[in-house]
């Protein structure tokens, strides 16, 4: 009777053993799809991630020569604002020398003073003309400052949208690797507690996937260390039940 009993147990775990294999081929199928997946997807995000890197380095070449005409112009305006400020001065002086002249503050002969006049009226206008000119050029720096302004200013703002897109492409690859390491951890544990014939069997081994991550080592030598528990258990268990 307990010949036939222990058949029966036999009997019993074989066939449970048998049901537990096709679960673990259909378990191992199902996670090699969902790892082929997000390798796939990981690949996808590791070139948006770069190529995003790219255009992050070729922005940052513009902001910086941006930057470097805007402080260019910057020293044109001061170099112009310098050198009219010393032409209104000596405009300022030739006007009181003038004045000084017409106001009989200078004892000159008829002729020279009409000489005197022609010449200061020429330099008037010569004076004059240097002042329209550098008018319009501080007119046309200042476009240009307000130019290379608009333009730092829209480099900015893309260096920041770019940025930010960066920072959510590594925040998905981060999470989609997240998940995947605590599918494979519960992969590994499923498949390391099947045993067939009182022997381990893993049924599927990770360490051989194409990824290999180096992070399955660990989990795989404590999954080991319990299995053997659990084969020590059983053992004893049976010795037990034969006595």
């Amino acid at each position: 009777m307990k010949n036939a009993h222990k058949e029966e147990l036999e009997k019993t775990q074989r066939s449970q053993l048998s049901g537990l294999n096709s679960d673990i081929d259909e378990l191992r199928l199902q996670y090699e799809e969902e790892l082929q997946s997000i390798q796939r997807e990981l690949e996808v995000l590791s070139e948006q991630y770069s190529q995003k890197c790219l255009e992050n380095a070729h922005l940052a070449q513009a902001l910086e020569a941006e930057r470097q005409a805007l402080r260019q112009c910057q020293r044109e305006n001061q170099e112009l604002n310098a050198h009219n400020q010393e032409l209104n001065n000596r405009l300022s002086a030739e006007i009181t020398r003038m004045r000084s002249c017409f106001s009989g503050e200078t004892a000159l002969s008829p002729l020279t003073q009409g000489k005197d006049v022609y010449e200061l009226e020429v330099l008037l206008r010569i004076k004059e003309s240097e002042i329209q000119y550098l008018k319009q050029e501080i007119h046309s720096l200042k476009d240009e400052l307000q130019s290379a302004l608009r333009d730092k200013k829209y480099a900015t703002d893309k260096y920041k949208d770019i940025y930010t897109e960066l920072s959510i492409v590594k925040a998905k690859a981060d999470c989609d690797i997240s998940k995947l390491k605590e599918k494979l951890l519960i992969a590994t544990e499923a498949l390391g507690e099947r045993t067939v014939d009182g022997t381990v069997t893993s049924g599927y081994d990770i360490m051989k996937s194409k990824s290999n991550p180096d992070f399955i080592k660990k989990e795989q030598s404590t999954s080991s260390k319990q299995l053997r528990g659990v084969r020590s258990k059983s053992v004893t268990e049976q010795v037990s039940w034969d006595s």
